[in-house]
């Protein structure tokens, strides 16, 4: 795992945690708030050799600049495009948790062909969260599936959590994932 910073073109920097191939499919992953990139470092080296992760401290947390203000979703999504520009990353799969996955919904809606995929954990939205206000629009598409079984096979104690009903990863994994879902504050997650 290389920590680093980057300077965005907002005049922002930000602090990111980076695991994986360099030359690899982009994976970058949104915490929650309040938390950091730290959130995510148990389940980046699970993930297949393919894959470039990426996490990120969003603006106000962890190592990254924290101005006095900012804090909307639409400005902090104008903060993840210019991320994505400053390390060259064209288009990701965008991986967020509770308030990260705002932001890349954000950045979904405001440029759509940044966005590879989008996989959101915790993403409420309202009574019901997103599953009620959007039904059948919370899947996980084949890639994204592929990748949640390539990090349970390579460590099955450490299996990420399938976020969305109606996800199409294995029965096996989401058994799995339901008994250790909750497994202190640090457990790896990733999903939609």
């Amino acid at each position: 795992m290389i920590e680093r910073f980057a300077n965005l073109r907002t005049g922002l920097r930000l602090h990111y945690a980076e695991y994986g191939n360099p030359d690899g499919e982009p994976v970058v992953f949104l915490h929650g708030w309040p938390d950091s990139w730290f959130s995510f470092s148990r389940v980046m080296p699970l993930l297949p050799e393919s894959i470039r992760a990426v996490a990120v401290d969003q603006r106000g947390f962890g190592d990254s600049d924290r101005p006095e203000s900012g804090y909307a979703i639409p400005e902090m999504g104008t903060d993840l495009i210019a991320f994505l520009d400053a390390l060259g990353i064209k288009r990701a799969t965008l991986v967020g948790h509770s308030f990260g996955s705002f932001i890349a919904r954000q950045v979904a809606i405001a440029q759509p062909q940044r966005v590879a995929e989008r996989l959101a954990r915790s993403a409420r939205s309202g009574p019901g969260g997103v599953r009620a206000r959007f039904p059948g629009k919370y899947r996980v598409p084949p890639p994204s599936a592929r990748v949640l079984r390539a990090a349970h096979r390579r460590e099955p104690e450490a299996a990420t959590t399938p976020l969305a009903p109606g996800h199409r990863s294995p029965s096996r994994v989401r058994r799995h994932a339901a008994n250790h879902a909750n497994r202190g504050p640090h457990a790896p997650i990733v999903g939609r």
